[in-house]
């Protein structure tokens, strides 16, 4: 069920309140949001080898080491997971799935979750002010039947 997640950007995750390291913040502004997510993704929560400059960098991630050895330096760092972390991953579908007006109910198993993780994050969000807070449904007792 992992695949059904959507994948945010470092941005959309700042959006609705979910903490970003801002080094991957700030590379993402710098190299645009699919370089940094195909980065991730194959580095991503492990520790990376920043190539030293002295060479010519050939890799796939040329880009992102050019810009890490420019903001960092060069030598081992724990790249973070960032926007690929399940638990981004789960709160942006979520968010994705309220806003296209989905029930919880369908939410939950479409991400795979409980139920309650569907509505702490709705509460979330509306605390945000990303979704519209639902009108009263209930009747008034002073209201003629």
């Amino acid at each position: 069920m992992e695949n059904a997640l959507l994948t945010p950007t470092c941005h959309d995750c700042r959006t609705i309140g979910r903490h970003v390291a801002p080094m991957l913040v700030d590379m993402e502004a710098a190299l645009g949001p699919d370089v940094v997510c195909a980065f991730l993704t194959a580095h991503g929560g492990r520790p990376y080898q920043i190539p030293n400059g002295s060479r010519a960098d050939k890799t796939a991630f040329a880009s992102v080491n050019t810009w890490l050895r420019d903001q960092i330096g060069y030598g081992v760092i724990g790249m973070p997971k960032g926007p690929l972390a399940r638990n981004n991953r789960v709160a942006w579908s979520i968010y994705c799935h309220l806003r296209d007006g989905q029930s919880l109910n369908v939410i939950a198993g479409l991400v795979d979750c409980e139920l309650r993780t569907v509505s702490r994050q709705k509460e979330r969000c509306r605390a945000l002010g990303l979704l519209a807070n639902q009108t009263d449904t209930t009747t008034p007792k002073d209201y003629p039947r």
